[in-house]
């Protein structure tokens, strides 16, 4: 009795075992495998089936809000599902009927469609156009609306409309509304800030803003000084975005300055420091502060009469800067790299990366890919996971003390207090050494954008020099600024670069 226990007990087990493996026989006839429930959706989306084991359809029907939208007859039966004819943030439903020797339905999938721009985007011009003239702004319609006309805006001020349209766009039927801006009745030096607007049944539509320049006499390739903002302490770390300068002053305060005209700059706002304000970063309306042994602070500034805080995270360490990319903060935090996500008003820690070459001075983001620098090297670590970062290469083949990194495409530019120099990462695992260049005065900030590289010179004899970078492996000098400063840091913004001093922000201009 006991051996016949056993074998039933046995037999018991091993079907149970087979009963709970999830990668078994699939028993359900159809489904949509593509795109998930929920999904949002954009442009032209693929609708994948999975057929279960058992079954076998001669031909599938696809149907969208119970319309049937098309018929594959081939396996693995898809349709292609252009989704630019429906309306901007529409939920549809999705289901597939299989048809052969017996007929099956899929459960319904509901998903939402995205069009990228929106309803009503400017396509033209684009952010960072320089222009020195009149200029046609060019706002197109989705092709599910149907608007009578668009106003357009610049720097929130209703410069004209248009009730005209032509459908010109690779063949999808998107109305266009044009408009002649007369860019030279703005003064020189100058952001102008496009947006355009709708209002169509009871429903306000405006696009995203494009923010482009004027610069009507300049001489290329040379940074021109503009004019100068007083600090009364030394500006440690500077960032800039959309006519706005955010200066760190260390004990002093965090500084907000109206940059709209460069030459007639004005201030905005202080924060009083709750520590010392030794970086910082701007993603619109949110500006982002390291303080020191304070951690970091997050404050909206789309009210500089009234700023608000809007999350605060005390780290671990010594917080030297911060870079903000959408909803994550990589932080410089004394020996390691600080990892945090933004959700509302709250700032979460996720992840710490430790750097083995002792301060982390400086860090920057592209993609998903950071780079940090410390005292003797940079260290490129993969964040497509926040939570589990991987330290993917390092590089210490540095002369000096490593101080501050910037990181586009498949470049990485450190800064030491003896040189600047060039690595590539187009292998993460590898931070290979392609060029340096060496300096006296060291180099204390550096801002990397397509096709040059801008670097704060230190010292008493400092200034900023912007190089090029992809013509060859070698950078060259396109041109100096000097200043005879003690330059602590450099960004840009459009043609505009802003070099943070021992009691000045000089504002220069370069037009490649």
């Amino acid at each position: 009795m006991n051996r016949i226990l056993v074998i039933l007990l046995y037999f018991a087990c091993v079907w149970l075992a087979c009963d709970s493996n999830t990668s078994g026989p699939n028993y359900v006839p159809i489904a949509i495998s593509y795109p998930s429930p929920n999904a949002d959706v954009s442009d032209t989306v693929e609708i994948k089936t999975a057929i279960g084991d058992k079954y076998t359809f001669d031909r599938v029907d696809f149907y969208i809000d119970g319309d049937s939208v098309g018929t594959d007859s081939t396996f693995p039966f898809y349709y292609r599902w252009y989704t630019g004819n429906y309306f901007h943030n529409s939920r549809h439903v999705l289901q597939v009927f299989g048809y052969g020797s017996e007929n099956h339905h899929s459960d319904t999938v509901s998903v939402r469609v995205v069009i990228p721009g929106g309803p009503l985007a400017i396509v033209k011009p684009l952010s960072g156009t320089v222009v020195r003239d009149s200029i046609r702004l060019v706002a197109r319609q989705a092709a599910a609306y149907t608007f009578p006309y668009v106003a357009f805006f610049v720097n929130d001020d209703s410069v004209g409309y248009d009730s005209t349209s032509q459908d010109t766009i690779i063949g999808v039927p998107t109305r266009i509304f044009t408009f002649l801006l007369r860019a030279n009745q703005y003064p020189d030096n100058s952001y102008l800030r496009l947006m355009v607007k709708v209002i169509f049944n009871s429903t306000i539509y405006w696009s995203s803003a494009e923010t482009i320049y004027t610069a009507f006499n300049y001489m290329p390739d040379t940074l021109e000084y503009l004019a100068s903002y007083a600090t009364a302490a030394p500006a440690l770390r500077v960032a800039s975005e959309g006519g706005h300068l955010y200066i760190a002053t260390g004990s002093n305060a965090v500084l907000g300055v109206n940059v709209v005209s460069p030459a007639f700059t004005s201030p905005e706002f202080t924060i009083s420091s709750p520590g010392q304000a030794k970086g910082l970063d701007s993603e619109y309306p949110y500006l982002i502060v390291a303080f020191g042994d304070e951690g970091v602070k997050r404050y909206d500034v789309t009210n500089p009469s009234s700023i608000r805080g809007a999350g605060a995270l005390n780290t671990p360490g010594i917080s030297w800067n911060v870079k903000a990319i959408e909803n994550r903060l990589y932080i410089a935090d004394n020996d390691a790299v600080q990892i945090a996500s933004v959700n509302g008003g709250t700032i979460t820690q996720l992840a710490t990366v430790a750097m083995t070459g002792g301060v982390a001075n400086d860090v920057d983001a592209f993609g998903s890919l950071v780079a940090a620098i410390d005292n003797s090297g940079a260290s490129l670590i993969d964040v497509s996971n926040s939570s589990g970062p991987v330290v993917r290469s390092r590089y210490t083949g540095i002369n000096g003390l490593g101080q501050c990194v910037a990181i586009i495409d498949t470049f990485v530019f450190i800064g030491t207090s003896a040189e600047l120099i060039k690595l590539s990462i187009s292998d993460p695992d590898t931070l290979k050494f392609i060029s340096r260049i060496t300096t006296p005065y060291g180099i204390t900030g550096v801002f990397a954008n397509e096709s040059v590289v801008f670097v704060s010179l230190g010292t008493s004899s400092g200034g900023a020099m912007v190089l090029d970078y992809k013509s060859g492996a070698a950078m060259t000098t396109i041109n100096q600024f000097m200043n005879s400063d003690n330059c602590h840091d450099i960004c840009v913004s459009g043609p505009f670069v802003f070099l943070a001093g021992q009691t000045k922000v000089d504002i220069l201009r370069f037009i490649h």
